[in-house]
């Protein structure tokens, strides 16, 4: 049998240490009457109801469609032994198919009256068999012991359907003591407890408890579990008809901060100069000259060498003047050879600031994968540095072996503009890994 795997805050340790906590809430009473009046009408129980929508939520958090739920019994199955004083209690393992579609339609969804007709099937046979020992069923099937977790199930559901009211016992005054979170234990990753009683009036809702381990979930994991449990019973009462996996999970705040929130990623500098690449970094290197646009570190950690945006602009501009001077502009390849270093993204940036088309060259490339995509990219010039030119394959383009002078501007360079891009012309060809036979080019 598998384990649940839920998504947990911690890595589950090797042995478990059964330091637990606890987190209460309410079923409102609007939501039990209707759930109730759903038993009514199709011969489930509310423990039935309840766990259904357990597991249903199991079955998302955790991606799995057999999920195992264990389920206490009071174990008093015979009127004569009702009233008598022991610990009868069994525990039952509630194992559940959460797999779409049903024997008449095979590729259907599966709808949360479906879900419940199968809870019902699983739990009738599991009550049917209760005498039997939880001790003497793992000792049958012999699970992997694993002390990292509980056998046959991780998970336990409870509804605590008996009398709630303390016994009455001549002069006592008696009431329920119920502990606090520091004799929290957690015999299980996640226990759930529902009931209707003294304990919390909820003028006809129910009482909630989860009781989990402190070491693999946080206090807000599990109240977002909790929170998410209220909104699958609120929409099973709503539509018994509904699809499983369709339920709704998350609350407005939350449906908010996923779309909304979360998804505010726009950045100011993309409305920056007039749409191309290059004008976007002068117009940050216009707004924050001195910021730290690149930086090189040794293999220690050590910063090394820092490029300003400022700076950065002025390399590249001095760079791109040289590459117009030379008939770089628009559709015209420039190969660019280098090792990753600052330089490589000046030379590409001078690239796109002169206009032209750069095509990247791995100098770890093999001898004669370099040649097919000079062939193929017919550059008319190619930009390296540090001896890489020696790599090249011989053709009919023009190579610029740089040294740092390239990188500084002439009298005059900064203060003339480089001539404006236009969005529309291409901008690079990027190589395929050749898994073909041969490498394609493509263009962007």
């Amino acid at each position: 049998m598998p384990v649940l795997d839920l998504p947990l805050d911690r890595p589950r340790p090797a042995v478990r240490s059964l330091r637990g906590a606890r987190h209460r809430f309410a079923v409102p009473a609007g939501v039990a009457s209707a759930l109730e009046a759903w038993t009514r009408s199709s011969g489930l129980t509310l423990y039935m109801v309840l766990l259904t929508a357990f597991d249903a939520l199991l079955g998302r958090w955790s991606g799995q469609r057999d999920v195992a739920v264990g389920s206490p019994v009071a174990g008093r199955t015979r009127a004569e032994v009702e009233d008598l004083i022991g610990f009868f209690v069994n525990t039952l393992v509630v194992r559940t198919d959460l797999a779409p579609g049903e024997a008449s339609d095979p590729g259907s969804p599966l709808r949360v009256a479906d879900l419940a007709a199968r809870v019902r099937r699983v739990s009738l046979e599991a009550f049917a068999h209760q005498d039997l020992p939880f001790e003497r069923l793992v000792e049958e099937l012999a699970p992997r012991r694993d002390l990292a977790h509980t056998p046959l199930f991780q998970v336990l559901f409870a509804l605590q359907n008996a009398p709630m009211a303390p016994p009455a016992l001549a002069g006592l005054d008696t009431g329920w003591a119920t502990g606090g979170e520091a004799h929290a234990v957690a015999r299980f990753d996640l226990s759930l407890t529902l009931w209707r009683g003294p304990l919390e009036q909820q003028d006809g809702g129910l009482t909630a408890l989860v009781e989990y381990a402190a070491e693999l979930f946080d206090a807000t994991t599990v109240a977002r579990l909790a929170g998410q449990y209220l909104r699958v019973l609120e929409a099973m009462a709503e539509d018994p008809g509904a699809a499983v996996a369709s339920l709704p999970l998350l609350g407005r705040a939350e449906e908010h901060q996923l779309r909304v929130e979360w998804n505010d990623t726009a950045s100011r500098y993309l409305a920056l100069g007039d749409g191309d690449l290059w004008r976007l970094v002068t117009g940050v290197a216009a707004e924050r000259p001195d910021a730290v646009a690149l930086e090189t570190v040794t293999r220690e950690g050590e910063a090394k060498r820092v490029w300003t945006y400022a700076g950065l602009e002025t390399a590249a501009t001095a760079l791109g003047h040289r590459l117009r001077r030379a008939g770089v502009g628009p559709e015209v390849a420039v190969g660019v050879l280098f090792e990753r270093s600052p330089e490589a993204v000046i030379a590409l940036l001078a690239t796109v600031a002169a206009g032209g088309v750069y095509v990247p060259f791995d100098p770890a490339y093999p001898p004669e994968r370099l040649a097919l995509l000079v062939e193929d990219a017919k550059p008319a010039l190619v930009l390296t540095m540090g001896g890489l030119d020696e790599r090249l394959p011989a053709g009919p383009y023009t190579v610029w072996s740089l040294g740092e002078d390239d990188f500084r501007a002439a009298d005059g360079e900064i203060a003339a503009e480089l001539p404006a891009v236009d969005p529309e012309h291409l901008a690079y060809v990027m190589y395929t890994s050749g898994s073909t036979g041969r490498p394609k080019g493509v263009e962007v």
